[in-house]
């Protein structure tokens, strides 16, 4: 059977609203973010902040066990600290978006530092010549979400100073660029070439 102490995490998604300023002005927008659930003995209708008599759709992540130091297990975690992001790779030469799973983070550790983890888990060297291209999902006004790209000179600062908003769930994008392997035969491209070229 499955212990749920070892074997899996449940985060329930709940809908958030969040406020942004937008062309001198604030707008609420409504977006998802993942809540990490401690109570396996509640109900479901406990779990969820709102009523769910409305048929909304009622979703969970499961985080399940991954292969990590030679063994299957869980992500170590800190719940009143850790955030829980979803990363996608950019591959400019394939101008692919790559799915790698997600990442926990103490919301005090630096930009730059997870970005390093991130680069470290997926077997990616890094160089002092290694510059990196992220980009956020962040919700517009039509519920949907676009991804916005996250400024250099911000790296050194903590998560919860680069992200916004700063919520479990979050999903960036991320290229990773090694200024003395580039290759004239493949142009670089960005995630914003990638979506430019899908809308066109």
């Amino acid at each position: 059977g499955v212990n749920l102490d070892e074997d899996i995490r449940i985060w329930i998604v709940h809908t958030h609203e969040i406020h942004v300023n937008h062309h001198y002005h604030s707008q609420s927008l409504l977006t998802s973010a993942l809540v990490f659930c401690d109570d396996y003995d509640k109900k479901i209708i406990d779990l969820f902040e709102y009523d769910i008599s409305d048929r909304r759709t009622l979703s969970i992540f499961v985080e399940q066990k991954i292969f990590l130091n030679g063994i299957y297990q869980l992500l170590a975690f800190d719940k009143d600290d850790d955030l829980l992001i979803f990363v996608r790779f950019y591959n400019s030469r394939y101008e692919s978006l790559l799915h790698y799973g997600h990442f926990l983070f103490s919301q005090q550790q630096s930009f730059q530092k997870c970005l390093n983890d991130i680069a470290l888990q997926i077997k990616v060297s890094i160089s002092p010549s290694t510059t990196f291209i992220v980009h956020q999902a962040v919700p517009t006004h039509n519920q949907t979400h676009q991804y916005e790209l996250i400024k250099a000179s911000t790296y050194d600062l903590s998560l919860n100073q680069v992200l916004d908003p700063c919520l479990s769930g979050v999903s960036i994008i991320i290229q990773i660029i090694d200024i003395n392997q580039t290759n004239d035969d493949y142009p670089l491209t960005t995630a914003e070439d990638y979506f430019r070229n899908i809308e066109n």
